[in-house]
């Protein structure tokens, strides 16, 4: 498109556009003949009036509006068109029902296409669910509304756009509004979102600078609609700040806050101090020069020595701050995004700036009521973190930046309250951490302040990796990682070691760490490897522990377990004694044995809950395990944590994984009918399945033309995930397996000729003929007991 009239059709009513339709169009650059700023200034006008003007960036949802999603709508769900209908029922109760089914499918319809363009898995999903959820009650709520089959709200967004707000105004399209997305020099970042402008429509005009004339600057964004008959809108002032106004350059503030003279000694003067002790230190203890510097800590504490200990440290510490005079404050587990009062102080800054000058412009707006020293300090510890950065992107460093400068002022105005340079404020953050996170430790170190950061799960290093910013830290790693729970609110019981039991530990670490030797249930976790053998091996195999068979491994605290999964069809010569004799000297004492086909009912209750009692615990395909644990109908709640965490994740797997044939999508509701009613003994060889020493067996010896149940199957593969040995003895050759489980997932033997109208002995009573068979021997191996 090269001309403004076909953009004319965005002002027409819908039953006057061929095909009906709103638009969604993406115009980047202006024309040389002004036709596209003329289109602008009207559809912005509109857009003002009657619809939504996007022209900074949406925060992200605040902690406080998310609850009160959960609050709403409750915590277990998985997000489909249907039920979007129902919560849009209850968090948007003001849209008429056609207008919820059409805000519903346009939400449907947007997170496929996240999944399909982003291959965006199911937490994503699900956490996109809730934020255009969030912003659409906080920002769109009135123009949604307003739709209707002859009119489009319009909206409008001018300016750099994240990957989440392209999807907004995706959502937004499909559900009734005309959209423009509007960037005077480049569509780069919208492409990240739509790489192959499946939502929009491109407009691509040859002039790529900003107009000289200025978009006025609403006080509030977006802006929504009034509703019909509402009292008329005020005209809408530009917020300004005394002494705010924007840099011309940069230079001006860095050249004061050089000069400024207060240095700031991170962590040179502390050495090896124990940072627990070192943080309640005042500042003359610290520093021996004249004036003092500032003296401060910036510590990263990983993992633990034990849970107690460590959690009782925490918990002196937060004490000892509480009586030593400093101002202290404690963040756990993620900072809350900035709120919109909080971004009201940066929105107006130039983005066009180059990096240096933009820093300069939102530093020039960080001011802490608490004096002109820990201001200058908060400013030029923002600048420098600024700078360490490196970011490219306009439109990125903007929103990195107002965020830094809204949690510098957040904590900053708590922290340097009543500022004495003597008394060092301290920030402690506990938990995980992401890259923004880590920017705002590294700033608030370099503005003097005491930073502890603590996290007892050591896979935070992963998070954490080779930044650069983490290299003015002190870093402490202790050995063991701990489960991240919630900050220590009373001092737990202490269990104190003896000599004996630190020496037997010891000990323990030499015998069992890298040496082959293993400790008994040293393993809670296994991955079964079913092995692919010859007929021979079966029976070399069938007796030996887990740890000398072929490809047995250990690694990260997981067992890798071979086993057995085989068919064996006929008989060598016709011979039944001797069969029956081999097959006796292969029953052990962990051994379930079954002759009688179906046969899950003998390893089964005869309580299984019913499809529509299960169906709760399943979502998406996959079962919530906390939520079943709390059901009447689970039976597994005496055994030890581990096991029932064991069976539950082999469950899921065997739901995941490709053993079955065609299972379909109730295949999770039988599994749970199934495998939520094991018997005692089988449960209790799980419990005692040691993933390192003898393996548990069942075997089964199927002599009739019955074909194995859907139920059958499902037990069988479970078992086999399990770590099971499994063999089928078919002197008929008949199928059975082979019904519901994909042939690919066991082995079948042809071991001689098919025999049939046989009946299983009773083996716990039978004596032994004596004989031998020249295949079974081979294939069990003779003489082997």
């Amino acid at each position: 498109m090269t001309g403004p009239d076909p953009l004319q059709i965005f002002f027409l009513d819908l039953d006057k556009r061929t095909p009906p339709r709103p638009l969604f169009y993406r115009i980047i650059g202006r024309d040389k003949e002004g036709a596209i700023d003329r289109f602008i200034d009207r559809y912005r006008t509109e857009a003002t009036r009657e619809g939504l003007y996007f022209h900074t960036p949406l925060s992200n949802p605040p902690e406080a509006q998310i609850q009160k999603f959960y609050d709403t709508i409750g915590t277990n769900f998985t997000p489909t068109p249907q039920l979007a209908v129902r919560h849009l029922t209850v968090w948007m109760g003001q849209l008429r029902p056609a207008q919820r089914e059409k805000v519903a499918h346009a939400m449907g319809a947007t997170l496929e296409a996240l999944r399909k363009q982003n291959h965006a898995n199911d937490t994503i999903i699900r956490n996109t669910y809730i934020k255009l959820m969030c912003w659409m009650r906080e920002t769109c709520s009135r123009v949604l509304m307003h739709f209707s089959d002859q009119l489009a709200p319009k909206v409008l967004y001018e300016g750099t756009i994240s990957k989440y707000e392209v999807y907004l105004l995706h959502l937004l399209h499909l559900a009734g509004c005309d959209v423009v997305f509007l960037n005077w020099t480049s569509d780069e970042t919208y492409l990240k979102a739509d790489p192959h402008s499946a939502f929009s429509t491109p407009v691509y005009n040859e002039v790529r600078t900003e107009p000289a004339k200025a978009v006025p600057s609403p006080t509030a964004r977006p802006i929504p609609a009034p509703v019909p008959s509402a009292v008329p809108v005020r005209p809408r002032v530009s917020l300004t700040r005394p002494g705010a106004a924007p840099s011309t350059g940069a230079g001006n503030l860095r050249s004061s806050l050089q000069g400024m003279g207060q240095t700031v000694n991170i962590n040179g003067w502390a050495k090896d101090a124990d940072p627990f002790e070192a943080v309640l230190l005042p500042n003359s203890r610290r520093s021996t020069a004249q004036p003092p510097a500032l003296c401060n800590l910036f510590v990263f504490t990983l993992g633990a020595q034990s849970r107690e200990e460590y959690r009782n440290r925490l918990f002196s510490l937060k004490n000892r701050l509480a009586s030593s005079g400093k101002t202290w404050g404690l963040v756990e587990n993620r900072i809350p995004p900035p709120t919109n009062e909080e971004i009201a102080l940066f929105r107006d800054c130039n983005r066009s700036l180059t990096a240096e000058a933009l820093a300069e412009q939102l530093a020039s707006r960080l001011s802490l009521p608490c004096g002109k020293l820990p201001t200058m300090l908060a400013q030029r510890a923002f600048l420098s973190a600024m700078d360490r950065l490196n970011e490219k992107d306009a439109g990125k460093l903007y929103n990195q930046g107002v965020r830094l400068a809204c949690w510098m002022r957040r904590y900053g105005e708590k922290l340097f309250a009543g500022y004495r340079a003597e008394l060092q404020p301290v920030f402690l953050y506990y938990g995980t951490i992401n890259i923004h996170e880590l920017t705002l430790l590294w700033a608030m170190a370099a503005m003097g302040t005491d930073v502890l950061y603590f996290c007892p799960d050591l896979s935070v290093q992963a998070t954490l990796g080779t930044n650069p910013l983490i290299q003015d830290a002190r870093t402490i790693v202790l050995p063991n990682t701990l489960p991240v729970e919630p900050f220590p609110q009373h001092e737990e019981r202490v269990r104190a070691a003896t000599v004996a039991y630190k020496a037997s530990r010891e000990l323990d670490q030499i015998l069992y760490t890298d040496t082959g030797m293993f400790r008994n249930r040293q393993f809670t976790r296994s991955v079964p490897v079913t092995l692919k053998t010859t007929i021979d091996e079966v029976g070399i195999l069938w007796k030996e522990q887990a740890q000398f068979r072929p490809c047995f491994e250990t690694e990260s605290g997981t067992v890798k377990v071979p086993n057995i999964f085989a068919k064996i069809c006929g008989v060598d010569g016709g011979d039944m004694e001797s069969y029956w004799d081999r097959i006796q000297d292969m029953i052990t004492d962990k051994t379930f044995l079954v002759d009688r086909i179906p046969f899950f009912s003998q390893l089964c209750g005869t309580k299984a809950a019913s499809p529509d009692r299960l169906r709760q615990f399943v979502h998406n395909g996959k079962i919530d395990p906390a939520q079943l644990k709390r059901a009447s109908i689970y039976q597994y709640a005496y055994l030890p944590e581990d096991t029932q965490d064991y069976i539950l994740e082999k469950i899921q797997m065997m739901i995941d994984c490709d053993i079955l044939k065609s299972p379909g999508k109730d295949l999770p509701i039988a599994a749970l009918a199934v495998l939520l009613n094991l018997n005692q003994a089988l449960l209790q060889a799980i419990q005692a399945f040691d993933f390192t020493q003898h393996i548990p067996k069942l075997m089964i010896i199927d002599t009739t033309e019955n074909v194995f149940s859907l139920e059958d199957c499902i037990l069988t593969a479970f078992l086999n995930l399990v770590g099971f040995d499994i063999a089928v003895f078919t002197p008929t050759g008949y199928r059975n397996l082979e019904t519901h489980i994909n042939e690919d997932s066991f082995e079948i033997y042809q071991a001689g000729d098919f025999v049939f109208h046989q009946t299983a002995p009773d083996f716990k009573n039978r004596k032994r003929a004596g004989g031998s068979s020249a295949w079974l021997s081979k294939l069990f191996g003779k003489g082997r007991n």
